[in-house]
Parts: structure tokens; C-alpha cells; sequence
């Protein structure tokens, strides 16, 4: 499996987690925080790694929602600056 690095970045309103690369960062406002990084090998992995890290406890995909692998195939990631 792939692990990409996750970014969770924190904003007056909210906390948002997204995959380094992807373009996230474009949605974010000026006075937006990088919070952390870390790493993941799919997208449950990623929801629980966040769950945990912010202090909210386990973290259970919604039934019948499959998981997501990170693959060397998905879509190829935008450079961002660290």
C-alpha cells in the first residue's frame, strides 16, 4: 500500500483534513493553521489517525461505505510547499 501524508489545517470555524497535494490547500483562507501531518495508508485509516489525534475518540466508517486504499494509480498529487 501507498501512505500519503494528511494535513489537517484549522480555521476560525473549523478543522479540515485532506491529502498533501490534492489541491486542498486552494479552499483554505487566509488565516488558516497547518495543525498537524501525518501519515495514512486509506482514507478510514486517515479518519481514525484524526479522530484520535484530536482527543475524539474512536472513530467507526458509516455501514456499507467501503474503504479507500491510497494506490501508486490515483490521480498524480500538486506540488505544495511543505
Amino acid at each position: 500500500m501507498v501512505k500519503r501524508v494528511i494535513e489537517v489545517w484549522e480555521e476560525p470555524n473549523s478543522v479540515t483534513m485532506f491529502v498533501r497535494g490534492s489541491g486542498g490547500r486552494k479552499l483554505l483562507g487566509p488565516n488558516a493553521c497547518l495543525l498537524r501531518t501525518f501519515e495514512a495508508e486509506s482514507t478510514f485509516e486517515a479518519f481514525a489517525t484524526h479522530n484520535r489525534l484530536m482527543g475524539w475518540g474512536d472513530w467507526t466508517p458509516v455501514d456499507g461505505v467501503p474503504d479507500t486504499p491510497f494506490t501508486d494509480t490515483d490521480p498524480p498529487l500538486e506540488d505544495e510547499p511543505e
